[in-house]
């Protein structure tokens, strides 16, 4: 029996030692970790005819040490200057985290850099980076459409959601469609109506920075809505309508 307690006694006396050791240890890696990291960051953005639709942001996750004020500001990666989104959050406790910085409505897709920086207790903290990926639509983001009754112009540009009026008679439109951003459809149709859902002609053409398209008559076009559908691969990139007045 007391040989028993003496094998017993032996691994105690062992083990504590390294528990002594251990502790130390733990505990300089908890002084020497990041007091603010960034883990993940994803793009929740779907598009509709070159927009945003609404709810689009930038969902990230990290990790704070301490309660902490962020700062969040995303940046497109190669436009220095330029800041499409910023916001602040509160974290009240230390740990893990995840918030979310909305999208304005028409960001160019590409990659961003979201920068995330903070103060703790009176502290700035050392500001974090992680690159995120805001995806390119198949119809491209386009800048601006304009209507004219001449290939040649003068040009009437599109504003404030409304359609341009166009008065007197005329036997062509013409339509021109600029992009901010190139689409990726394969397939590109252009097609008119009139007076909404009377389709009066479709063309299919090459994908390029800018597209035309028009309609011509040889007499005076009908009065009343044209509207021009732009789209690739089967997937509308625009609407767009223009008044004729005679």
């Amino acid at each position: 029996m007391f040989a028993g307690r003496f094998l017993l006694a032996r691994p105690v006396a062992l083990i504590a030692p390294l528990l002594l050791l251990a502790l130390p240890a733990a505990e300089a890696r908890a002084a020497n970790a990041a007091p603010l990291s960034l883990t993940t960051a994803i793009a929740n953005a779907h598009w509709s005819e070159g927009w945003l639709k609404p709810g689009a942001n930038i969902r990230f996750s990290g990790t704070a040490q301490a309660p902490t004020t962020l700062t969040a500001a995303l940046r497109p990666v190669g436009r220095a200057g330029v800041v499409t989104a910023r916001a602040s959050f509160e974290l009240a406790h230390a740990g893990a985290f995840t918030e979310q910085i909305h999208l304005p409505p028409r960001p160019l897709p590409g990659v961003y850099s979201l920068r995330v920086g903070g103060t703790s207790a009176g502290a700035t903290l050392p500001p974090v980076e992680i690159k995120v990926t805001i995806p390119a639509p198949p119809e491209g983001v386009l800048d601006r459409v304009e209507v004219s009754t001449s290939p040649s112009g003068p040009w009437l540009v599109y504003g404030n959601g409304s359609a341009p009026v166009i008065s007197g008679a005329h036997r062509e439109l013409w339509m021109r469609f600029r992009f901010l951003y190139p689409p990726t459809g394969k397939q590109v149709q252009l097609v008119w109506k009139m007076r909404w859902h009377v389709v009066v002609g479709k063309i299919s053409k090459l994908v390029k920075d800018t597209l035309n398209t028009s309609v011509a008559s040889k007499t005076a076009l009908p009065s009343g809505h044209w509207v021009a559908v732009l789209k690739f691969d089967g997937r509308i990139a625009k609407k767009m309508d223009v008044i004729l007045r005679s």
